[in-house]
């Protein structure tokens, strides 16, 4: 695979290069074109009245993140939560979901879901920091619009994308660094006439910061679009992904504290494998003033095989376990603006449904396939409304609504036969006797149908044209993974909340902006997987409502030409209602600086530190400390970038000054993140 990689890889950039010689005479008079693709938010994502981020492709060069993870987790109140060190079982949370996170955070790929309907959450390693145009983080709403597990927020990511009449460009990126980290990148766009093509390819090899923390990512998509006039575009997009990952593991307190400690296993076997495709077809249609039709399907395949604690007198392919799923997206949305009763009014309403079906193979194989098996499928169905009208005197009113019915089935399945017994009186025995073939029978099976409703109401005013003043209410609601069933109370519901915010944004000159909000987030029956007196550790609701209250404040300044400063902090209180503990793994306190210098034409330095607060063990939910807490930490990065035109060089590095930190523990151990570690990074583009 590598090797036809490395073909791809040098076939494109010679494709490019001759491209580029066919265009040399144009571009001496040309300035070169941009185009972003418009989310589907639209141009006024940042006047929401919601916390909103944005973050560029200009900003992404800058950057000295080399992951999606780490890219996001630099922004005001999201946190990134991360058992190696890298995009694989990385999740982000925003507003202090703590552990469920993956399940309360939506993260979308050009308005595809790249949650799963399992714990897995959202596998970041599918995506490369390269293909990305723009992020945009909406906290607290999207209820309405994104339906369920829009509780702590929702981040798309919209890639780069071909349009018609683009002139043909390619870029390459290769990265050596630490830990034998090897990152390979091409991106190619192009046009002919009416039609247009992507092709993204990326490879990535790492040993890793500690022993079986290895990983092997191989990514490929392709999109074609057909836009014959400004009323059609028609796409359709496949995208591949496979890898190999290493299982470190946790290590002790002890281990902790020295370098060799913490780059220890106490899992050296331990290894998984996916294979996960994504097939998506896409139509708008912009009809002007009658509105704008945008439709979209999208079927996922996903199977990841994976062996814990693997007997070494047997192969390992007999002892593998799989996840396996299949996914359908359907949605149709329906856009259009007009006036009335001296307001103008952006209406969008929708419907959009999705089918899964789920598998999970483990235990033993001696009889000729796994001994246990949990079967699952899943149903849910949504329709939306949200009107965002512009009132005079500078206001403007959003409200909507969704009403979603949720449709689940698990169970629980032993590979077995049955057999019948005879009883011989003489001499008093059982004898076996016929027996039926081997087959997949239910032990139990739990399920629900469920229907749920969202809704937000919101208010933008401008007084004047550098200030605008918002606030907003939203009720989002999120249903049980189709995974958490598999062990859980029978009684086991949605969880429904509620989320209050006001918020100021204030923009006095071009050279500086500044935002801030302040939230409360109240949820009813929040699911976590917590202790039974019956039946042990089992997916419940909490008995106790959960409160989280908190801010986000950030601040960009373009203090002269050369230097650019960004200040984001959080905070959050997390809390129980009633008991007043904290959630665990919810740091109450975050900030980031990042500081861009360019000295000198083409020259340009960037400095990032990091800070995150203390936590609570991710198993002491009465805050009791019998764990000690995870302690704070501050993490510092640098890059230095030299621009030659068509190519850059960029040189780094991070965690400069060697932090031993944690962002993840359960039980007084640790999942120990990167210690210092540098990298070298040649882009080319044409």
């Amino acid at each position: 695979m590598k090797h036809v990689i490395y073909r791809i890889f040098l076939f494109l950039l010679g494709w490019a290069c001759f491209l580029t010689n066919v265009h040399a005479r144009e571009a001496l008079t040309t300035l070169d074109e941009t185009h972003v693709q418009a989310s589907r938010d639209g141009p006024d994502f940042k006047n929401l009245p919601h916390s909103v981020s944005v973050i560029t492709a200009e900003d992404i060069a800058r950057s000295t993140a080399s992951s999606v993870s780490d890219l996001l987790s630099r922004e005001a109140g999201l946190n990134l939560m991360s058992f190696y060190g890298s995009d694989k079982k990385a999740s982000i949370d925003i507003r202090g979901m703590g552990d469920t996170a993956v399940s309360n955070v939506l993260i979308l790929v050009d308005g595809v879901k790249l949650n799963e309907f399992d714990l897995s959450g959202a596998d970041l390693t599918t995506i490369a920091i390269s293909q990305i145009e723009r992020v945009e983080i909406l906290r607290g709403g999207g209820s309405v619009e994104y339906g369920d597990g829009a509780v702590g927020g929702v981040i798309n990511i919209i890639t780069k994308r071909g349009y018609a009449g683009q002139k043909a460009s390619a870029s390459f990126e290769a990265t050596r660094g630490s830990y034998d980290m090897e990152d390979l990148r091409a991106n190619f766009r192009g046009s002919a006439g009416p039609f247009a093509a992507t092709v993204n390819l990326s490879q990535l090899d790492t040993e890793g910061y500690r022993k079986n923390s290895d990983l092997r990512s191989r990514n490929g998509s392709v999109e074609l679009r057909f836009m014959p006039n400004e009323v059609l575009d028609m796409y359709v997009r496949v995208a591949s992904h496979r890898d190999e990952h290493g299982f470190p593991g946790y290590v002790s307190p002890e281990l902790f504290r020295t370098e060799r400690g913490r780059r220890s296993t106490p899992s050296p076997l331990d290894r998984g494998w996916t294979d996960d495709d994504t097939y998506t077809f896409g139509l708008n249609l912009d009809l002007e003033r009658y509105g704008k039709f945008i439709f979209q399907m999208s079927k996922r395949d996903r199977v990841n095989d994976y062996v814990m604690s693997p007997n070494s007198a047997i192969l390992i392919k007999e002892q593998l376990d799989s996840i396996q799923s299949e996914r359908k997206d359907y949605s149709l949305r329906y856009d259009i603006a007009f006036k009335l009763l001296g307001g103008t009014h952006s209406l969008s309403m929708g419907a959009n449904r999705q089918l899964g079906n789920y598998a999970r193979y483990s235990g033993s194989q001696a009889a000729g396939a796994h001994a246990e098996r949990k079967m699952g499928d899943l149903d849910r169905r949504g329709i939306f409304i949200k009107d965002t009208i512009a009132l005079p005197a500078n206001l403007t009113l959003t409200a909507g609504a969704r009403v979603e019915s949720f449709r689940t089935n698990m169970s629980d399945e032993q590979y077995s036969q049955d057999c019948q017994w005879i009883y011989i009186p003489i001499p008093g025995i059982w004898v076996r006797g016929p027996c039926s073939p081997y087959a997949y029978r239910a032990n139990n099976s739990q399920g629900g149908t469920w229907r749920n409703h969202g809704s937000e109401i919101g208010l933008n005013w401008k007084p004047v044209g550098s200030l605008d003043i918002f606030g907003s209410v939203t009720r989002h609601f999120r249903s049980p993974n189709i995974d958490e069933l598999v062990l859980a109370l029978p009684e086991l519901r949605p969880q429904t909340g509620k989320t209050a915010e006001i918020g100021v944004r204030l923009n006095p000159v071009k050279a500086l902006s500044i935002s801030g909000t302040l939230f409360k987030m109240k949820n009813e029956d929040e699911i976590y997987y917590g202790p039974d007196s019956v039946l042990g550790p089992v997916n419940r609701n909490y008995e106790e409502p959960t409160l989280r209250k908190g801010a986000e404040l950030e601040g960009s300044w373009q203090a002269t030409d050369n230097l650019r400063l960004r200040l984001n902090a959080g905070y959050v209180q997390p809390k129980f209602v009633g008991s007043g503990a904290d959630v665990p793994h919810v740091p109450r306190k975050t900030a980031n600086l990042n500081v861009h210098w360019s000295p000198v034409t083409n020259l340009s330095w960037t400095f990032v530190a990091r800070y995150v607060g203390s936590r609570f063990d991710g198993n002491d939910i009465d805050n009791t400390e019998v764990y000690p807490k995870l302690p704070a930490y501050a993490v510092y990065d640098t890059s230095l970038r030299y621009d030659f035109g068509k190519w850059d060089l960029t040189a780094g590095v991070n965690n400069i000054f060697d932090k031993a930190y944690a962002t993840m523990g359960y039980n007084a151990t640790y999942y120990p993140m990167p210690g210092r570690n540098g990298f070298v990074r040649v882009r080319l583009h044409f």
